[in-house]
């Protein structure tokens, strides 16, 4: 449905931000599936904003997302990248002392320079909370609900940055 909504012209950038992926690889999950929306020529970015905690102990993060997804088949074309950002996932004071709140925000920012969409709502980044239907056999869909912003316009335009920073 997606794809219906959005300009024709194929976004060079893509970031999500979700709390939750496929356990287990997908031959078409919604990895495969942006990947293939994305630019096929020229360059191609995803950026992964993801929940984490830095591991002080390895110098490293430890990042919420399946090794599956940061490994998509995708990234062995050329002028394609990845990249992670991590988010903090902290304690957080209430009423009743402190308490562990995990990323809880879903979105999805497409970009090409002569648009930006901006897909906000209850969808995990997961075939099911996405609608991906398995090619062969049953799939479970989830009924979620988002709201699509889409901007058609230069990339120097105002609009178009804030459509793709999220409304910042």
């Amino acid at each position: 449905q997606l794809k219906d909504a959005i300009p024709s012209a194929r976004p060079w950038v893509a970031h999500i931000v979700s709390p939750f992926f496929d356990h287990t690889p997908r031959e078409v999950g919604p990895a495969e599936r942006l990947w293939d929306m994305l630019r096929q020529r020229g360059e191609a970015a995803l950026h992964l904003h993801v929940g984490g905690n830095f591991a002080g102990e390895i110098g490293r993060w430890r990042l919420q997302v399946p090794r599956h997804v940061l490994d998509a088949h995708a990234m062995t074309q050329p002028g394609r990248s990845m990249h992670v950002h991590p988010i903090e996932v902290q304690e957080v004071k209430t009423e009743v002392g402190s308490e562990h709140r995990p990323l809880h925000a879903k979105s999805l920012t497409l970009s090409h320079p002569a648009w930006a969409a901006w897909m906000v709502g209850s969808s995990n980044f997961t075939s099911a909370g996405l609608g991906v239907r398995r090619p062969k056999g049953n799939s479970v869909v989830n009924f979620e609900a988002n709201v699509l912003y889409c901007f058609v316009g230069d990339e120097a335009h105002p609009l178009h940055s804030q459509v793709t920073s999220g409304g910042h």
